[in-house]
């Protein structure tokens, strides 16, 4: 298992010129027309086919909440289903859980939430 380093901070620089905005303090007019130009800019670009095809899976991303097994939303994804078997077998093989019902199935959630977030 290969070890995640942390996300690359941006420099102090761009920190610097980043302003940040107060909660609930008005846009100003020239905000207010970046948003809507990228707002418009999403939208041509969600209805071009290209879009489409890049958009129509976000809602079967297999986070904590989704409605699918995890085995589902693999097939579906289009994800490895070898390389997930194999997961879950290294889990068993590393915390090798007591003959109980129970503790496969803690071993196969820890698993499973473990795969869900792994970047692939």
């Amino acid at each position: 298992m290969e070890v995640l380093s942390p996300p690359p901070q941006a420099s102090p620089e761009i920190q610097a010129r980043r302003r940040v905005r107060k909660p609930g303090k008005p846009l100003t007019a020239r905000e207010l027309a970046a948003r809507r130009a990228n707002l418009e800019k999403a939208i041509v670009a969600r209805r071009s086919p290209k879009g489409n095809a890049a958009a129509r899976l976000n809602a079967l991303k297999h986070g904590l909440f989704a409605k699918q097994t995890l085995a589902e939303s693999v097939d579906r994804l289009g994800e490895n289903k070898q390389e997930f078997d194999l997961h879950l077998r290294l889990f068993e093989r590393v915390f090798v859980p007591a003959a109980g019902h129970e503790e496969k199935q803690f071993v196969r959630s820890l698993a499973q939430t473990v795969w869900r977030h792994h970047p692939r």
